[in-house]
């Protein structure tokens, strides 16, 4: 059996052992500290979990929880929440902003209430606050794809592919940023609610104007 050993030093208690473990009268812990792995587990044996870190005034800033009877205090600009599945962040005065960012360490998405503001290698930001959404820059093209239920690309919009010169026949709506072409299949437009198809439209007037040519030999 490991032995443990508890020490007083310099109004501190130390402790040398395997683990501490902290509960309630019933004997069952509820705050585990595994000391050979420097782990620490909250909750378990009929109780939740939660954990709230403060600022110096005592208002928190962090709050963290397993239960959805505590909500986090109106001051916390970040808070998970388990029970629910949610994360928020910003209030408080602050707006919340999440950054993904590559191997590196450079900014590639912003999401949030950025306000217009991003950092410099950003190349993807939603902006919660403006309602907007930027896609590209940096020597990046923007490109936007939408597919249906069967995995296919079926609309591309692109900052910089140039569709004219080289469109994709599996494509069936293309928008070129660099041309400022728009390449469809078809073309449907509503006129006194009844809607017309304008290739069905051009190859009717080619079929007339080829008969008069015909006729006018």
């Amino acid at each position: 059996m490991t032995t443990a050993d508890i020490f007083l030093r310099d109004h501190a208690v130390e402790v040398v052992g395997s683990g501490v473990s902290l509960g309630p009268t019933t004997g069952k812990p509820t705050m585990v500290f595994d000391l050979t792995g420097g782990d620490l587990f909250l909750g378990g044996n009929a109780a939740d979990a939660a954990i709230a870190l403060r600022r110096a005034d005592g208002t928190t800033a962090l709050h963290l929880t397993t239960h959805a009877r505590e909500p986090a205090p109106a001051s916390a600009r970040i808070s998970l929440d388990a029970a629910t599945g949610k994360v928020a962040l910003g209030g408080s005065g602050a707006h919340g902003v999440l950054h993904v960012r590559d191997n590196r360490g450079n900014p590639r998405i912003a999401m949030g209430a950025l306000a217009g503001q991003r950092e410099e290698d950003t190349t993807i930001a939603m902006d919660g606050l403006l309602g907007a959404i930027t896609l590209g820059g940096k020597a990046i093209d923007g490109d936007l794809y939408l597919r249906n239920g069967a995995d296919t690309v079926t609309v591309h919009i692109s900052g910089g592919v140039d569709f004219h010169t080289r469109p994709r026949a599996d494509v069936a709506i293309q928008v070129d940023g660099h041309t400022g072409s728009v390449t469809c299949r078809r073309v449907v437009v509503s006129r006194d609610g009844v809607l017309h198809d304008l290739l069905a439209k051009i190859e009717a007037l080619e079929a007339e104007v080829a008969a008069l040519k015909q006729a006018g030999r």
